[in-house]
């Protein structure tokens, strides 16, 4: 444990283990849809050796407890000497950090490792002064920066109050955007295919119709019903996405496993079946009223029923009576099936002073470019009301 000092009523400490926290209280912070954030999935990137000093993603959880010792904030912070896990949050800045001052590693990140997931990540008890304690946190991060001798610190994939909290602190501000199906209140899916444009109805019969009359089953699992079989089958498919990019997978077989013994509850798998066996499918977490699907997995010969999958799980979510169904970042063609585009919150705050000049004015222009793009993609949410961002 890193002692960080007192901060206005709280005690600040930085603990290397979610094991070492209040986790009911840590709960009760993210609330029943943000699976990610569970102390048990964080539990689990440990005990399978995904964050760790040995893969350079190393656990800090950040903590504000009273003079009591009752947690009242936290922040999942992790000291990394690389940006695995992340995409498209820092591109440049490592190499311009690289020329301009000195190396950009280690840095220290407040997210969910492995996952560029949206959500809380200045967590807070809502029966407090949250501003206060978003703000003590931000301090807490500081004062562990210095501790450890990390040239950045930075916020990824939060909410626009985690940012709005940052940028009162100094951090220069940057967006990017997820993709995320969200209910207009339809009574049935044949409410939702008539809401959409003659375009996207066009699409849906030709991905999502057609692949049923093609005698594909598309079948959903829940956690408790996946084998462990079928979760070697998972991983194996998972794999496959990953080599199709040439790039080495994030997730390990062990974080697999794991998943189905310590958090079945929290997960369901969706996929195209022949022959009874998977060949692409949406491993998703689900909250109490959201659903994220962020890992897709299929063979690279089958990669269109990915796109059929999204309709299914559209119709699923309306069933089911689901509030949202967010399908992680990058994505034109997310956006054209009706996931639409929404802002993703981060924020910098660079040691060094002049590269915190110049990461300024580069985000700035970078955000104009993402102010492009979140109405280019927004205009191609098949809608027929396009509900376009102001």
């Amino acid at each position: 444990m890193i002692e960080l000092g007192n901060i206005g009523p709280y005690i600040a400490s930085a603990v290397p283990s979610i094991d070492a926290l209040d986790k009911i209280r840590w709960q009760a912070f993210i609330g029943p849809d943000q699976p990610y954030l569970d102390p048990r999935h964080l539990g689990i990137l440990e005990k399978t050796g995904l964050i760790g000093e040995a893969v350079g993603i190393i656990p800090y959880y950040v903590t504000l407890t009273d003079q009591a010792g009752v947690l009242k904030g936290a922040a999942p912070a992790f000291l990394k000497d690389n940006s695995n896990g992340e995409l498209g949050i820092d591109w440049g800045l490592p190499l311009a950090h690289e020329r301009a001052v000195g190396p950009y590693y280690p840095k220290l990140v407040v997210e969910v490792p492995l996952t560029p997931w949206p959500g809380q990540r200045l967590l807070v008890d809502h029966a407090e002064d949250c501003i206060a304690i978003r703000e003590s946190l931000l301090i807490a991060l500081n004062q562990l920066a210095q501790k450890t001798g990390v040239r950045s610190v930075q916020i990824a994939y939060g909410t626009r109050e985690d940012q709005v909290a940052a940028q009162a602190q100094g951090y220069v501000p940057a967006d990017t955007l997820t993709f995320t199906w969200r209910s207009r209140a339809e009574t049935d899916f044949d409410a939702f295919r008539s809401s959409l444009t003659k375009g996207g109805r066009w699409r849906l019969k030709t991905e999502y119709e057609k692949r049923v009359a093609e005698g594909v089953v598309i079948r959903r699992v829940q956690g408790s019903e996946i084998t462990p079989d079928l979760m070697s089958k998972i991983h194996e498919l998972y794999c496959d996405v990953f080599e199709q990019h040439a790039h080495a997978e994030w997730l390990n077989r062990a974080y697999f496993d794991a998943l189905l013994q310590t958090m079945p509850d929290a997960i369901e798998f969706l996929a195209a079946w022949e022959d009874d066996v998977p060949i692409a499918g949406l491993l998703c977490f689900c909250g109490e009223k959201t659903i994220s699907a962020q890992h897709w997995v299929t063979k690279s010969a089958r990669i269109g029923l990915l796109f059929s999958l999204m309709y299914h799980s559209y119709k699923e979510a309306i069933e089911r009576g689901y509030s949202a169904v967010d399908y992680g970042t990058i994505g034109a063609h997310k956006a054209l099936r009706a996931a639409a585009p929404e802002p993703l919150f981060h924020a910098f705050k660079f040691v060094d002073d002049a590269f915190q000049n110049l990461a300024t004015t580069v985000l700035a222009k970078r955000q104009k470019v993402h102010e492009a793009a979140y109405l280019d993609f927004a205009r191609q949410v098949p809608y027929k009301d396009k509900r376009l961002p102001e």
